[in-house]
């Protein structure tokens, strides 16, 4: 096992060591995060994003088409 060191923001390591007491909770918790990013959950594709967001997305062209006028052709 390689050991890093890792500089971060005072309130994410304040949130670590409140979530993560112990030294090896640490570890644990640090190691599936970074297991987790690798492994591409921290990227969405583009129809990920859209299916988990689908239900807002179409209340609001819902909302938008609810402004529609439709004008009389000459």
């Amino acid at each position: 096992m390689t050991q890093i060191s890792i500089d971060m923001p005072d309130d994410i390591a304040q949130e670590l060591y409140r979530r993560a007491p112990q030294p090896a909770d640490r570890l644990r918790l640090v190691e599936t995060i970074f297991r987790e990013y690798f492994a591409g959950s921290g990227k969405a594709t583009e129809l990920e994003l859209l299916n988990a967001n689908a239900e807002e997305l179409n209340r609001e062209a819902e909302d938008v088409l609810a402004y529609q006028v439709y004008l009389e052709e000459r």
